[in-house]
């Protein structure tokens, strides 16, 4: 598995020991890895974070998660999308939010 942490906004590989230290102190909170939360009260919510694991297969790094939730409190059912780019992710997050606006 590959470990990253963000510095000034740039995704950095690391040692899984390095990465503890950054997700678990200050600089690893959700304050600094959420990049975009948005609810529409009654219709759900969509939120883009940086992961900072690898979880995909391919050579290239899927470090942001979006995730689209079928309630505005973050219950029940949800749909997940990961992408190599934090651009790509907010595009994907943006589509989302228009799908539940409708």
């Amino acid at each position: 598995m590959e470990f990253w942490i963000l510095k000034d906004g740039i995704p950095i590989a690391v040692t899984e020991d390095e990465w503890r230290v950054w997700f678990y102190n200050d600089q690893g909170t959700l304050k600094n890895r959420l990049i975009r939360h948005d609810k529409i009260k009654g219709k759900g919510m969509v939120s883009t974070v940086f992961l900072g694991i690898n979880t995909s297969f391919s050579k290239n790094p899927r470090l942001w998660e979006t995730a689209l939730f079928e309630s505005d409190i973050g219950e029940g059912d949800y749909d997940i999308y990961r992408s190599e780019t934090k651009e790509k992710a907010l595009e994907i997050h943006e589509s989302l939010l228009k799908k539940i606006s409708l």
